[in-house]
């Protein structure tokens, strides 16, 4: 593991972060709310970890993040067009901290952490200490008027027989001193082979009640979860807690266990490289789907802004779906159809064109060269 105590402070309604080195660490008794706190973050080795190892510039201006990312990244609004300009902005200008920044907040907000992970490690040292609160917790929200915590899953570990020894790493981070919501916590998620542990610790401050939403790997989800070792039902909103001082009955610290399970997606979960994306992409849904516009609207932006072919098909529709293309390549075909998966499937699409369009822009600046 690799330790970090950074110089950054961060705060937004309900929840704070103030990191910076001390030799005399404040006891926890004398958090306030609202106040910072000392804050220590262990990652797994990795270009994250080095990222923020690296020494703050002190001569840099303080990075102020907005306070949310734009609200129309909610689900079913994907069919207005801010979000996507603002996306392809970001993806064309993505040598910008800001553009990168953007770029981070929008994967983790759409619960593709792999790629917000990524798209950090391209932060420069002092926008990514700003942006690391929100990347870990997710944005302050209301769940029935509690606190919803969101925590994101760690980033896979990086190392090889140079850097690293011991046993391999666990896919796992630990934070302490987190100001949430006036109470300073600890918070500590871990990944195994067979489903996640989100573990939170009460430090210092009044008790807290949240409603924690266990996240689950790429291409995994829940079939067990347990809170405090009692299994509970499944709970798409979260999970409630209540974090206090130790008794004799109850610890400071609350686990929550998710077992998982294969959720396999009927559609290829990888488009590939730049290159098989060269191949049009083909969107099949039905004339009586509710959200059509919503695919109609990502199709015109990956076509326009990412140059990418990307067609909608109407399955009732007597035009026949196109059999080749313009490029002389067989469409790829993706049923996009109202269904249990498909919130999943556009997250996947977006991230997949998001990738493409970045390494086509890598290629070509090396071919510029």
């Amino acid at each position: 593991m690799l330790s970090l105590i950074c110089t950054a402070a961060f705060s937004v309604p309900g929840w704070s972060l103030q990191v910076g080195p001390s030799e005399n660490p404040a006891p926890s008794a004398g958090l306030r709310p609202g106040a910072g706190s000392e804050v220590r973050i262990e990652l797994p080795p990795g270009p994250c970890a080095g990222l923020l190892d690296a020494e703050l510039d002190p001569a840099a201006p303080a990075v102020v993040l907005p306070l949310s990312v734009p609200p129309e990244w909610t689900a079913s609004a994907w069919s207005t067009s801010a979000p996507w300009e603002a996306w392809t902005r970001a993806i064309g200008d993505s040598s910008s901290p800001a553009s990168r920044l953007h770029l981070t907040r929008v994967a983790r907000r759409l619960d593709r952490h792999a790629e917000a992970w990524a798209h950090f490690a391209q932060l420069p040292a002092n926008w990514a200490h700003a942006a690391l609160p929100e990347l870990l917790l997710g944005l302050p929200a209301l769940v029935d008027g509690i606190p919803t915590l969101r925590p994101i899953l760690p980033p896979k570990p990086v190392f090889d027989a140079t850097t690293w020894r011991d046993l391999p790493p666990k896919r796992t981070y630990v934070a302490s001193g987190l100001g949430l919501f006036g109470t300073r916590v600890g918070l500590a998620v871990e990944v195994a082979p067979e489903g996640v542990e989100v573990k939170l610790t009460w430090e210092a401050g009044p008790p807290l009640e949240l409603m924690v939403q266990i996240p689950t790997p790429a291409q995994r989800k829940a079939r067990l979860v347990y809170v405090d070792w009692d299994r509970v039902d499944l709970e798409p909103l979260g999970y409630r807690v209540r974090l206090a001082p130790a008794t004799l009955d109850q610890p400071a610290e609350m686990i929550l266990w998710a077992r998982c399970e294969a959720d396999q997606r009927p559609w290829p979960h990888s488009l590939g490289t730049h290159e098989t994306l060269r191949a049009p992409l083909l969107l099949v849904t039905t004339a009586d789907d509710p959200e059509l516009e919503r695919v109609r609207q990502l199709a015109h932006f990956l076509t326009a802004n990412l140059d990418l072919e990307v067609r909608v098909h109407v399955t009732d529709s007597p035009t026949p779906p196109p059999r080749e293309a313009s490029k002389g390549l067989t469409p790829i075909r993706i049923q996009l159809s109202p269904g249990p998966h498909r919130d999943a499937k556009l997250r996947d699409l977006a991230a997949q064109a998001e990738h493409a369009a970045l390494a086509r822009m890598l290629v070509e600046s090396r071919d510029r060269r």
